[in-house]
């Protein structure tokens, strides 16, 4: 009897909070539960928690850090303050994230660059290891800046020290700096034999390293110049992918013009091998049937030189 006396007392004590916990007002997991300021509240991971939003549960992460709680420890808690959540058994963890400004990597690059050329003059090209980012809370006033910077000559690693705002302590990040080169690059691709013209040259900067050692850093240099295979867009443009283009095919017909002392004299002749403009090639007389050599001037068009035979294969 005293058994049954206690068991029905402690079932007494209990029915009110199961009461509590099954008549709480529903509520469901955030889709991505997040954090804003620096503690985690009820209203951070459920939706339709009303009043009870505010409750704290918690201390949030840093800034771009998370927190994972398990769900009966969430359900109980819920519970506690008029809350149900059913779905409790349907999760393995929940995860908080704490919301915050992001400093992506390419900007805190720029950042430590700029500051190595004020420091030590000339550009220079930064790139973090691992693509480093920050986070800095969302209620900071964003001003990023370097504070310290130092380079290793010899190694080329470089390290920074970066605040994203006042009252934020600063924060390091590491990885390699080299000296940037001005690289002309193709703005668009070019086809075999394709004629570069100034439309098609842009620039763009990368790291001494990554330039080819035989790569045209002269932009007018590439003007006018022919692909000698398919070249891609973006890509550097190395010597040996160009060269002038011809003006004289082999096979093509020629007008030949020879100069001296006032006289001038013209033959037809027939070009043996290909030629860029200013290229001394073997024509062949068509007159004579004999092969001199000539300078190309222009499609069709080419020169016998002082010093070389006549068009006529004769003397001058």
């Amino acid at each position: 009897m005293r058994l049954l006396a206690a068991l029905l007392a402690l079932a007494a004590l209990a029915a009110p909070a199961l009461a509590h916990a099954s008549d709480g007002v529903p509520v469901t997991l955030k889709a991505r539960p997040e954090a804003a300021a620096d503690t985690i509240t009820l209203g951070d991971v459920f939706d339709g928690a009303g009043a009870a939003a505010a409750v704290e549960i918690g201390r949030a992460p840093e800034p771009g850090q998370t927190r994972t709680f398990e769900p009966a420890w969430l359900a109980r808690t819920a519970a506690d303050h008029g809350l149900a959540w059913a779905g409790a058994g349907d999760v393995l963890r929940v995860v908080v994230t704490r919301a915050s400004h992001e400093i992506a990597a390419s900007t805190l690059e720029q950042l430590v660059a700029d500051a190595l050329a004020r420091q030590e003059g000339g550009r220079w090209i930064v790139a973090l290891a691992a693509a480093q980012t920050l986070h800095a809370p969302l209620s900071a006033d964003l001003a990023p800046a370097v504070v310290a910077v130092r380079r290793d000559a010899v190694t080329g690693t470089v390290a920074a020290e970066i605040t994203l705002g006042p009252d934020l302590r600063a924060r390091r990040v590491s990885g390699r700096a080299e000296p940037a080169v001005d690289l002309p690059v193709l703005a668009r691709p070019i086809a075999r034999d394709g004629v570069i013209t100034a439309a098609d040259v842009s620039w763009t900067q990368v790291a001494a390293s990554q330039a080819p050692h035989d790569a045209i850093l002269d932009a007018s240099a590439l003007i006018g110049l022919a692909a000698k295979r398919s070249l891609r867009a973006g890509g550097p443009v190395r010597a040996f992918d160009v060269e002038r283009p011809s003006v004289i095919e082999k096979g093509d017909s020629l007008m030949v013009v020879f100069q001296t002392r006032g006289l001038t004299l013209t033959a037809r002749a027939r070009a043996l091998s290909d030629a860029a403009a200013g290229d001394t090639l073997r024509v062949v007389n068509l007159q004579s049937n004999r092969s001199i050599d000539v300078v190309a001037v222009g499609p069709g068009e080419a020169r016998v030189a002082s010093g070389m035979a006549s068009v006529a294969g004769g003397r001058p």
